[in-house]
């Protein structure tokens, strides 16, 4: 699902709401929450045999960003408590077999 989300660049409102139930069906209850989910995509730079950047790009990266920010009474989001980043960016380059895990409590994720 998370590889055809960032295939549709979040264009795809039946993809959107499949993720978030998931979430909702999955992530702990008990206060208020908000999911943010970000599209982007990364020009890499060729890098020359002398180490300097060129002006053409190597690959496009593109990428998503996933947050899960508690908010308060006033709906206002506070810092992240997990998230990730898909497709990983290994040496200079689209790594999707994985992700990149963020949570605040790391034992959450073990």
């Amino acid at each position: 699902m998370i590889y055809a989300i960032r295939e549709c660049e979040l264009k795809n409102d039946a993809l959107m709401l499949n993720l978030y139930e998931l979430i909702a069906e999955k992530y702990p209850k008990g206060r208020p929450y908000a999911i943010y989910v970000y599209y982007g995509a990364y020009d890499v730079p060729i890098k020359g045999s002398d180490k300097s950047y060129q002006d053409e790009s190597e690959e496009v990266y593109k990428y998503l960003i996933m947050a899960i920010s508690p908010v308060d009474e006033e709906q206002v989001p506070h810092s992240p408590e997990a998230g990730f980043l898909y497709p990983a960016f290994t040496n200079r380059s689209t790594d999707i077999n994985h992700v990149n895990f963020y949570s605040q409590d790391y034992e959450d994720i073990l």
